[in-house]
């Protein structure tokens, strides 16, 4: 299970409505229709480019995107909107224009502006909305937090939360209700914003969020003081949050310190910035972001030979690193046969850190090196001890959710199920997501996940039940994510016509962020993709 979703990875492909394509047609789809602030990326059939020196368009609107492997822009106001690419062979012996119309058009939900322009708001269909609390904090109100933070002259803590998120699960479970962090946090307003929901879209694009959860500190202007990304103990929470309010007076923005600089830029996905910053700096850690900037940069613009070379320089440079076995898993996509030697090299390194003093320090979950170690063995066809390793994730996990307050705890419980049916556990990863399903009976998290894991195992009609119950009890982004995977159901059942209409609703429903960056638009991707399977 994948806990921080970094959305810089997203490949966003509008397929939906394809017209019908000349045979002769040098682009791989044709979108005849999107949404408003829908986003369309063409790429060139094999053999071929985009030449970047000759004019490409989409209507009058800027591209967001264009090298010889990507076309995007995002189809910003209705209409119909022309697009031209120019697309040459790769030996160069011939270009084309390939031309055609887009018709954008809002979705039927009854739009008007919000307090923040560029935001739509629904009148019409609203999913239920969130009814989670955390003690101290301003719930969802970013206005009201800015708000009491320009009154007191106070910094923000503010929290981007997913309610699917485990590690978002276990900072509210394990460090917010503790009087340690109260104490460290007493001075601060305090703000939780949903990342599945809309409230949260302006704060996400303003400090760009790419993964969950995100921790960022900023004052009443704000301007951002510093960030951390993922679980962190209570001890090390306290530690960052401690050392970020010494720096209440100097926001990153306007620092001369190039390696803070360009570590912000990373974790913001501004790629080039950061490699800019970064560049030439002689510290490890400066010479790790570098790498991992040109990595992301390169999966963002589709650069396979650029993703292969950083992985390779990370593997190379930092073989001690504790995501050393994370670019193996990347790896042994990439180049199988050079990554499967660094294997057993990369198992001795979640060991070492699994035991080490610093694991906590460094933001990884033990669980994780555990899963991550599972994974490469899956990999490369060792599935015995793959499903042993698994194993010890569950039970890693199982361990920490004994440590919870809650009754049944909510973030290492749902990795725990997960990992036990990795490993082979079937009988034991149900009873758990039923027991889960059952305590949090009206939550997306729980009957999503069950619904997903009975899908797998073919347990169609049962998975259908909690695939609607998810639906049900969903919001923004994970709406559109219940949406897809009850479609999937109803077309595994054999209903396709209740898998269209299903589909079609979720478009016809769905509101879409200007912001480019927002996973909003990954989603309704999906659907559009599960929709045109069915045609």
């Amino acid at each position: 299970m994948k806990k921080l979703i970094t959305i810089s990875s997203l490949i966003l492909v509008v397929q939906a409505f394809p017209q019908e394509e000349a045979p002769e047609s040098l682009l791989r789809s044709r979108p005849s229709r999107a949404l408003v602030n829908e986003i369309i990326e063409l790429k060139p059939v094999a053999g071929h480019h985009f030449n970047v020196k000759a004019p490409q368009k989409c209507g009058s609107l800027p591209l967001i995107t264009i090298n010889p492997r990507q076309f995007r822009c995002q189809l910003s106001e209705p209409g119909t909107i022309k697009i031209t690419a120019s697309v040459c062979d790769d030996a160069v012996t011939f270009c084309r224009n390939e031309r055609f119309d887009v018709v954008v058009h809002a979705s039927e939900r009854t739009f008007k502006s919000g307090a923040v322009p560029w935001l739509f708001r629904a009148e019409a269909y609203q999913p239920p909305k969130a009814k989670k609390t955390i003690p101290g904090f301003i719930m969802n109100d970013p206005e009201k937090a800015l708000a009491a933070a320009r009154k007191s002259g106070s910094l923000l803590y503010i929290n981007f939360y997913g309610i699917w998120c485990p590690p978002c699960n276990r900072l509210e479970e394990e460090v917010y209700p503790k009087k340690e962090f109260t104490e460290a946090t007493r001075g601060l307003v305090k703000a939780a914003l949903d990342a599945d929901s809309d409230i949260s879209w302006a704060w996400k694009d303003r400090f760009k969020i790419r993964g969950y959860p995100t921790v960022v500190i900023a004052d009443s202007k704000l301007r951002e003081i510093g960030r951390f990304v993922d679980y962190r103990t209570l001890v090390v929470t306290v530690e960052l949050v401690s050392g970020l309010q010494a720096l209440k007076n100097q926001p990153i923005e306007s620092s001369q310190d190039k390696r803070r600089v360009g570590l912000w830029h990373y974790e913001r996905g501004e790629h080039d910035k950061a490699i800019a910053a970064l560049k030439g700096l002689p510290d490890a850690e400066s010479r790790e972001y570098l790498l991992l900037a040109r990595r992301d940069k390169a999966k963002r613009e589709d650069d396979a030979e650029g993703l292969l070379a950083a992985l390779k320089s990370l593997a190379k440079d930092f073989p001690d690193s504790v995501r050393f076995s994370s670019w193996l898993i990347e790896l042994l996509g990439q180049d199988r046969a050079f990554a499967a030697a660094l294997v057993p090299a990369a198992r001795k390194n979640t060991q070492t850190w699994r035991n080490s003093p610093l694991l906590d320090e460094a933001g990884v979950n033990k669980g994780d090196l555990f899963a991550n170690e599972a994974e490469m063995l899956e990999i490369i066809g060792d599935t015995g001890s793959a499903k042993a390793v698994y194993l010890q994730a569950a039970q890693t996990f199982g361990e920490q959710a004994s440590q919870s307050e809650l009754a049944l705890s909510r973030g290492a419980n749902l990795e725990r199920a997960y990992y036990l049916s990795k490993a082979g556990k079937t009988a034991q990863a149900k009873a758990l997501y039923e027991s889960l399903t059952k305590t949090y009976a009206e939550e997306f998290t729980f009957n999503y996940s069950y619904a997903n894991l009975l899908f797998n195992l073919k347990k169609n009609a049962k998975a259908y039940e909690y695939a609607k119950k998810a639906e049900t009890n969903s919001y923004g982004d994970n709406w559109l994510r219940a949406v897809a995977l009850k479609a999937k159901i109803e077309q595994a059942l054999g209903k396709n016509k209740e898998a269209r209409a299903t589909l079609e609703t979720g478009l016809a429903s769905a509101v879409l962020p200007r912001s480019t960056d927002l996973s909003t638009h990954y989603h309704l991707t999906k659907l559009r993709q599960l929709l045109a399977k069915l045609d």
